[in-house]
């Protein structure tokens, strides 16, 4: 089934079906934790055409599930347009989950929002204090991305040249270069 949902939806980004949207979103429900992934990461392909179903996707990301499937989710919001825009807060939420890759993928939603998800730069300028640097790095990386909100948080990257991690430094040179 996961596999049919990502095919479902590339077709239907080609080949535009009005029930496409409708027959995927009604795999969020599948019991099966990859469906549900699948199904998600779909309706994000499918762009506008799924925005009728993010309610599907803010219950897919905000529940219990697998990391896999609540990250795919968050990252279609980014891919619905105008209407999963709608939901940056309940993306912005995801910034402070325990799971460092769930964080990394809602920063990088929210980066592809557009002004909606730059609104929450400082949230995101949290990031580059987290633990994880992976997180860090990525959190950069973002801030870059949300023009001028995300350099109101440029001397918070300058400190990241001095970071113990080597990746995590050249991430902040280069992001402090192009802002």
């Amino acid at each position: 089934h996961g596999a049919a949902a990502i095919a479902i939806a590339k077709i239907s980004a080609r080949k535009p079906n009005r029930r496409a949207p409708e027959l995927v979103a009604e795999l969020c429900e599948d019991p099966t934790m990859y469906v549900k992934a699948a199904a998600a990461e779909a309706l994000g392909i499918m762009g506008e055409a799924a925005a009728p179903f993010s309610e599907v996707l803010a219950k897919v990301s905000s529940s219990t599930y697998s990391f896999e499937t609540r990250s795919a989710a968050l990252m279609s919001f980014s891919q619905i347009g105008a209407k999963g825009q709608v939901y940056a807060p309940l993306v912005a939420k995801a910034l402070y989950d325990d799971s460092a890759d769930l964080r990394m993928t809602a920063a990088q939603s929210l980066a592809r929002m557009g002004a909606r998800g730059a609104a929450f730069a400082d949230e995101v300028a949290t990031l580059l204090q987290d633990p994880a640097f992976e997180v860090r790095k990525i959190a950069v990386g973002v801030l870059t991305e949300m023009g001028e909100d995300g350099k109101a948080h440029a001397s918070a990257i300058e400190f990241l040249k001095e970071d113990k991690v080597p990746e995590v430094r050249e991430a902040a040179e280069l992001a402090l270069k192009n802002m």
